[in-house]
């Protein structure tokens, strides 16, 4: 199998209860910026940075799903939103290439030197991350993921055999 395409799946309740706690506190202060006009320049800056954090919290984790594929020996990053599909680029893998699993990367990751930092999770909290390292000019580009089982499998037969 050359060419591999893995979405993951939606299972964060949390953010959902997130998104929903933070909408109801913008309300709430809002109503009490208007109850209580001697406190209202702060009341609805809180009003406003409940919002901020809403429409950051839904449009990352509700709205825009993740898609990793596996072409040609390389690790494609997509995501989606709505009907458009954006690149964010690729990955080659190599074999200085590692992937580890939550509790290695903890007990590793002063080993390694991390000179940039993504995450493509799908889920706000993820259940089963993975920390794909692959090497760069500074030290190593950390990649925080949530790859299916064949995926994962594909990119460490595509490291060993190199």
């Amino acid at each position: 199998m050359n060419n591999y395409l893995c979405q993951p799946k939606k299972s964060d309740k949390k953010a959902v209860a997130l998104v929903s706690c933070l909408a109801a506190t913008a309300m709430i202060l809002f109503i009490f910026s208007i109850r209580f006009p001697g406190m209202k320049a702060i009341l609805q800056l809180f009003t406003a940075a409940s919002l901020f954090f809403v429409v950051q919290i839904s449009d990352r984790f509700l709205l825009r799903q993740y898609r990793y594929a596996f072409e040609n020996g390389d690790l494609i990053l997509s995501t989606r939103q709505g009907p458009r599909e954006k690149s964010l680029g690729g990955i080659p893998i190599t074999a200085e290439t590692v992937i580890l699993d939550r509790k290695k990367w903890e007990e590793e990751k002063q080993k390694y030197l991390v000179s940039s930092r993504f995450s493509y999770c799908q889920n706000m909290f993820p259940r089963k991350p993975c920390y794909l390292l692959a090497p760069d000019e500074k030290g190593y580009m950390l990649l925080i993921f949530e790859p299916d089982e064949t995926l994962l499998r594909l990119l460490n037969e595509q490291i060993k055999s190199l």
